[in-house]
């Protein structure tokens, strides 16, 4: 996998950027602004595509809007397993799909729901389902690596998660608990 943003303006135009975009097996899903802001944000990337590649480019090809949304949606889900996702047609997970929700337990739901999918997707894989080979991500890669990113990943969003709830004045529950039991022990050692 290369991913090396510094680099793709490095002769003064995006026709690097542009030939990678074009490639059959570049897969333009990256919007993931949350996790790695000390290094780059990506949340803009959906919207570049659909902005910048399709409609305001002027120096250089522009791409079909049909072809990026395609991309982005069903080239997306099909890199990492999907195939039930990715188009809105019957038979499909998009299907009546709910673009998004304010309600704090229908975020929960779908959260445990991922969570579920994705741990239950990981049990029921053996050892030699971990050891095949995933060639999109390299010669040598397989299917052991793709749920290794995934758990450093996850626990990327975590961190950033946890410092996002603290700047806000949320305590994770597991730090409230840990102050319990430090405050139980220091009164129990507290001479009285």
């Amino acid at each position: 996998m290369l991913y090396w943003p510094i680099l793709n303006y490095f002769d003064g135009n995006l026709d690097a950027a542009a030939e990678l975009l074009a490639d059959p097996n570049a897969v333009p899903g990256l919007s993931d602004g949350g996790a790695h802001v000390g290094t780059i944000c990506d949340a803009s990337f959906p919207t570049t595509l659909l902005s910048y590649w399709c409609r305001d480019r002027t120096k250089g090809a522009r791409f079909v809007p049909e072809w990026i949304v395609s991309r982005q949606c069903r080239a997306t889900a099909e890199a990492v397993g999907l195939l039930d996702r990715g188009i809105i047609a019957p038979g499909f997970k998009a299907e009546g799909f709910e673009t998004s929700t304010t309600d704090k337990a229908k975020i929960i739901e779908q959260l445990n729901q991922s969570f579920a999918y994705a741990e239950a997707a990981i049990q029921s894989m053996s050892n030699a389902d971990f050891a095949k080979p995933e060639k999109k991500l390299g010669p040598d890669a397989n299917d052991g690596d793709v749920i290794y990113l995934m758990v450093v990943h996850n626990h990327e969003h975590l961190g950033q998660t946890i410092a996002y709830a603290r700047f806000n004045g949320i305590t994770p529950p597991w730090t409230e608990e840990a102050q319990r039991k430090a405050k139980t022990a220091k009164d129990a050692a507290a001479p009285k």
